[in-house]
């Protein structure tokens, strides 16, 4: 918080340093992803737990991630204000992204904010990750409100686009972000053998990828080199292809997992985005008449063509149905 929090001399040097970059680089305008901090992350709790968190939270109340952020809400609205001014001179766009589990509500004044900036980017993924959650596994990216097992009633895109537009922020102002990637949970011999989300008993981030190399994150080709395919229909252990689930109410998302085995092994459960969701989430694009869709990033989508011999086969699938 030390932009929001200091000098007025200090933010004055951010805002020319902006401003240089993008007239020596021949940018278009800057894309303003805020490091807020971010929510906490759900807990699992026993049922006998859950009754005692609701108790417990009318004497507490809700958790407070930021006692300052009524304050950071305005610093925050200052610095695009003087950003939109600073850009807008010399014809460049301003955009702000909105993090994963960055709540909305205490950083930004939306209807303020809308005046200031051309588009809001929001990253509408990442809501459980395996670094976050590592005990269940879940839908990273759900379109739409999964009601059952006590899921949170934030944790889909549709939450998120209503709660802009219900203030007063225009549709063909709002992004609609996507993951070109995937979340890996690793499965214990407790998780089960169905796969059906929300999966317990996980054990954090599944081994990295060859390509992201982190743990938890394959990317698309990644994980389509995982699903049944002529090379690995044979082959067992950790090479065993997945069992692919997919969406038939265009709502969720889909999932591939491989159970593991009896000594606890080789056990995986990925929530991702492949070509037939990312069409459903353009579709609802525009449905809501939202100004586009955005891929986080175009690196892990399948741009050398591995997985069907088609190159960016996310982003094409998008730019067909937009």
């Amino acid at each position: 918080m030390e932009l929001l929090e200091g000098d007025r001399n200090r933010q004055i040097g951010f805002m020319t340093s902006v401003q240089h970059l993008i007239r020596s680089y021949g940018f278009d305008g800057l894309d303003l992803a805020y490091q807020f901090p971010k929510n906490k992350p759900r807990k699992v709790h026993s049922e006998i737990g859950t009754l005692w968190k609701k108790f417990k939270k009318v004497f507490t109340g809700n958790f407070i991630v930021d006692p300052k952020s009524d304050e950071h809400k305005e610093q925050f609205t200052t610095i695009v204000r003087d950003l939109r001014n600073i850009l807008h001179a010399d014809g460049y766009q301003l955009m702000l992204t909105v993090l994963p589990n960055v709540n909305s509500s205490w950083y930004f004044d939306v209807p303020a904010i809308a005046g200031f900036v051309d588009y809001v980017n929001l990253a509408a993924f990442d809501f459980l990750t395996p670094e976050r959650n590592p005990e269940e596994a879940d839908y990273t990216a759900p379109l739409y409100e999964l009601q059952e097992d006590n899921r949170l009633p934030h944790y889909n895109a549709d939450f998120q686009i209503n709660y802009w537009l219900q203030h007063q922020f225009p549709a063909s102002k709002i992004i609609l972000g996507m993951a070109t990637y995937g979340r890996a949970w690793r499965l214990s011999s407790d998780s089960g053998l169905t796969g059906t989300p929300v999966v317990p008993k996980t054990e954090g981030p599944a081994p990295a990828g060859l390509q992201s190399q982190m743990p938890g994150l394959l990317s698309w080709p990644e994980i389509c080199a995982k699903l049944p395919n002529d090379v690995n229909r044979y082959l067992k252990g950790a090479d065993a292809p997945l069992n692919r689930i997919g969406d038939p109410t265009k709502r969720y998302g889909v999932y591939a997992y491989r159970p593991a085995n009896s000594d606890g092994e080789h056990g995986i459960w990925i929530s991702y985005d492949d070509a037939e969701s990312a069409a459903n989430k353009a579709s609802y694009v525009h449905s809501k008449n939202l100004g586009g869709l955005s891929l986080f990033d175009l690196s892990y989508d399948d741009f050398r063509g591995l997985c069907t011999g088609d190159k960016y086969p996310l982003l094409r699938a998008a730019k067909y149905r937009l």
